[in-house]
């Protein structure tokens, strides 16, 4: 089996399906820098210099009291 990798052009990160951050630059993160409490859906999709994508989603426990 032959994988070809291709670089990745952009990072996009969505919650409660609302755009929250694009990424274009490695190292690709994102700190979340708000008061909240609960339980939610992170979806994250990358896609490539020819314009394939790429999705992947979990469901986190987030809690942050401090700014």
């Amino acid at each position: 089996m032959i994988f070809i990798l291709y670089k990745v052009v952009i990072i996009v990160i969505i919650s409660c399906n609302k755009l929250f951050f694009i990424d274009t630059e490695n190292p690709y993160n994102y700190m979340v820098n708000k008061k909240s409490i609960g339980l939610y859906k992170i979806k994250v999709v990358v896609y490539d210099l020819k314009g394939n994508s790429i999705t992947g989603q979990m469901k986190i426990l987030f809690f942050n009291i401090k700014t």
